[in-house]
């Protein structure tokens, strides 16, 4: 027996991902980082969709597509046999049967075309089944207080560590083999960009609260955390009998039906060395809790520039700010070639492994899925990362390609390694690339002239033309970062 996930290789198409454009709020420099992670990591097994289907069908339709993949015989593109047809309808009625779209196979020329929806179709619903399946909490036939007492007995819940207007972070440790993980709670009233499971279409997902969810208020198990003992000494052991819950839980099973697509795009990531890795998440009446991977010793990349700078040292050492510029390039190309664009690029977002000097990319409540098999990305929309890290063509047109915006957000990053501080503070300091220059001691790049290898990659990434612009595939072959020497 064959399954209808087998059933998409032997169409005669690719499959594609749908494109999207992931709008949330942003967050302040309190929130954006923690410190103390474990850099140990977990993997986690996915679920696919395995539906039956007789191997005589497969091989009629096996034998079908491949005829009908061939041009050259006009008597095998016009006449196909009525089982295969009916064959074509059944798959594709399986496949939408959760979706109003019920697509018929009418004639022959209907055949590729529907070919290709219902790979899309298998596509996404395989991803929804990896989203889902991903977490060990939600759509278990669980309610909301089993889910929480579950939650307790597996996780102890430390200090609070980060706090903003999307929640709030904790330290944890995961009792099962005593790793160290964060817990980043989501409340749900912030939430803006959600991906829904019943949904086949990026584009569908919801960009609106309910009036419910605006109004809900903010007493949540985790959220409202309180410890007898005092903030500042209570540590990873507190007890969670110490715990205040607020919440009164009913009888009803829980269900999931859309998470928020930030943890969507965390699971897609989760293999990326240079991301931070999510563990598992749940979901709660009020809020989302993300269980992440945190480092034993670790500082974000804001810290680490603001902590030299009180030392009197401006900026990184040419050596260091390459090893982490490279691997947070590399970062951002792979997590493109898996769909995702992180749109939210900056130091805070940097956590640096103060131990072994691994770089993670964090926090990816401003990011999108893109299809990575499109050449030519359509020009998003929306932006809600950081104003001062946004590209100029966002500021006069309220539009961007991704990849590009991401290339700027790099030349901003790069600055502020090399000099200690960002280069723009107003809108107009971006719109015409004035290098700002807070101390006396920055140096400001001329349009004309560039006396350093590092001053050069950073000129072709804020390249207001955005056509003009150095590539993202091209940033890894520049010859400072190809360098090992520093710039003279």
């Amino acid at each position: 027996m064959k399954t209808i996930t087998e059933m998409n290789l032997l169409m005669p198409v690719n499959t594609s991902t749908t494109t999207n454009a992931a709008v949330i709020t942003t967050k302040t420099k309190s929130s954006c980082s923690y410190s103390s992670s474990s850099s140990s990591s977990s993997s986690s097994s996915t679920s696919m969709c395995s539906t039956p289907t007789s191997s005589s069908k497969l091989s009629a339709f096996s034998s079908s597509s491949s005829s009908s993949s061939s041009s050259s015989s006009s008597s095998s593109n016009n006449q196909h046999s009525q089982s295969t047809l009916n064959l074509l309808n059944e798959i594709a009625s399986l496949t939408t049967s959760h979706n109003n779209d019920k697509t018929t196979i009418k004639s022959s020329d209907d055949i590729e075309t529907t070919s290709r929806k219902i790979a899309q179709n298998l596509s996404d619903y395989d991803q929804n089944r990896e989203f889902m399946s991903f977490s060990s909490f939600i759509n278990r036939r669980l309610t909301e207080k089993q889910i929480r007492e579950r939650f307790y007995e597996e996780y102890i819940v430390g200090s609070e560590i980060g706090k903003g207007g999307f929640g709030t972070i904790f330290n944890g440790l995961r009792k099962s083999d005593k790793k160290l993980v964060a817990i980043k709670v989501i409340k749900k009233n912030k939430i803006s960009q959600w991906y829904e499971f019943n949904s086949l279409d990026y584009s569908s997902c919801s960009t609106n609260n309910t009036a419910a969810e605006q109004t809900i208020g903010e007493l949540d198990c985790i959220y409202e955390m309180e410890y007898e003992a005092n903030p500042n000494t209570a540590n990873i052991n507190n007890n969670t009998n110490n715990i205040n819950t607020t919440i009164t839980p009913t009888d009803d099973v829980l269900i999931t039906k859309k998470i928020p697509l930030e943890i969507a795009l965390m699971i897609r990531v989760r293999n990326v060395d240079n991301c931070i890795q999510i563990l598992d998440y749940l979901e709660q009446k009020h809020c989302f809790i993300i269980i992440m991977e945190r480092f034993e010793n670790s500082k974000d990349l804001f810290d680490y520039i603001t902590d030299l700078s009180l030392e009197n040292t401006i900026g990184l050492n040419e050596h260091i700010a390459r090893e982490f510029f490279r691997q947070i390039v590399n970062a951002v190309l792979r997590i493109k070639n898996l769909g995702v664009l992180h749109r939210d690029i900056k130091d805070e977002n940097i956590l640096i492994d103060m131990n072994t000097n691994q770089i993670k990319l964090i926090d990816f409540g401003a990011g999108a899925f893109i299809d990575p098999s499109t050449k030519h990305q359509p020009k998003l929309k929306d932006f809600h990362g950081t104003r001062v890290y946004s590209p100029p063509e966002w500021i006069r047109h309220q539009q961007y390609y991704g990849d590009r915006a991401a290339v700027w957000s790099l030349g901003v990053l790069l600055f502020n390694m090399i000099y200690g501080d960002i280069p723009f503070e107003e809108d107009q300091d971006i719109v015409q690339c004035r290098l700002y220059a807070k101390r006396a001691n920055l140096i400001k790049l001329s349009s004309t002239s560039c006396q350093r290898d590092v001053d050069d990659l950073i000129k072709s990434c804020l390249t207001v033309n955005e056509c003009e612009r150095i590539c993202l595939d091209e940033i890894l072959n520049h010859k400072w970062l190809s360098s090992t020497t520093l710039s003279s």
